[in-house]
């Protein structure tokens, strides 16, 4: 089966790993909630592919369809960019419990999993999302993205469609 029909056919998110899951209790245990924000650093699966088979227009239909995706669930408080290539940042203020944290990730994997019509072609794909938490050992914000971003590779380790809190140490 060629790459773009791999990219095509994909019809379901990966079902979220146990593992995750724990990891992301045992990081949020060690902090007090309310938080005033988490940063999610979110990178989407399997985009090369369809930047490779369907070329950089369809690849940049893509990104376009996201961002609008991404802004429709910004709340007030909320930001949200393109860092660039696939990879966007999310800002959620504020985070008054790891329940809702989660409510709004599993939100946004659902919204971004949903199917892409470009072209002709129905396309599917899941994003990776590393999250860092609110920490007042954070001095700068390419600090905050760093360990987001450090969480994502991770999320992407345990499988596509993956959200991984960052854990120091």
């Amino acid at each position: 089966q060629t790459e773009r029909h791999q990219a095509k056919d994909k019809t379901s998110p990966e079902v979220p790993e146990k593992k995750a899951q724990t990891e992301n209790q045992k990081a949020a245990s060690r902090v007090t909630f309310p938080l005033p924000f988490a940063v999610l650093f979110i990178d989407l699966d399997r985009f090369k592919i369809v930047n490779d088979s369907m070329g950089h227009l369809v690849g940049d239909e893509l990104l376009t369809e996201i961002a609008r995706r991404l802004s429709t669930e910004v709340t007030e408080h909320d930001l949200v960019a393109r860092l660039g290539g696939d990879e966007f940042a999310f800002m959620l203020e504020p985070i008054p419990s790891l329940e809702t944290l989660e409510q709004r990730v599993n939100h946004l994997q659902s919204q971004l999993s949903q199917p892409y019509r470009l072209k002709d072609e129905t396309f599917k794909t899941t994003a990776s999302i590393g999250i860092a938490l609110d920490n007042p050992d954070y001095k700068t914000a390419d600090e905050v993205l760093r360990d987001a971003d450090t969480a994502m590779y991770e999320a992407k380790k345990q499988g596509r469609g993956q959200a991984v809190i960052f854990q120091p140490g």
